[in-house]
């Protein structure tokens, strides 16, 4: 069972951005991801720069938060030439790290998001 990390925004009386509430979502996963995983998932390095890595891009937004669409790597190694570098080993390193069902899983809920999105904006353009 997966959750999204919620944030809890200090409003101050005021109504926060959706900016402002992207931001904070991003860095509390980010956080979680640091707490759970505190070594890189490809090669398991410890020490240096670790950065969360987001499998599914952030730009799903039924994905952003999962707990399941982050790994830990180490910067820049790991993160920058294999993750952003070759993503066809990116990819068999996910599968291989989440399982293939897993992984699937979390493609079609990435992909599910934006379909309904997509949806939603044709609706809007055939007014």
């Amino acid at each position: 069972m997966t959750r999204d990390v919620v944030p809890r925004p200090k409003t101050r009386g005021k109504t926060p951005s959706a900016a402002t509430l992207k931001r904070k979502a991003d860095r509390l996963w980010g956080e979680y991801i640091h707490r759970r995983d505190q070594q890189c998932r490809f090669c398991g390095k410890r020490d240096g720069k670790l950065d969360a890595h987001h499998i599914m891009v952030r730009s799903f937004a039924a994905t952003r938060t999962d707990e399941q669409n982050g790994l830990l790597l180490c910067w820049p190694n790991c993160h920058q030439n294999v993750a952003h570098g070759d993503p066809f080993r990116a990819v068999l390193l996910y599968t291989e790290l989440l399982g293939a069902d897993a992984y699937a899983a979390l493609r079609a809920k990435a992909q599910a998001g934006v379909k309904a999105n997509t949806m939603h904006w044709r609706s809007e353009v055939a007014r």
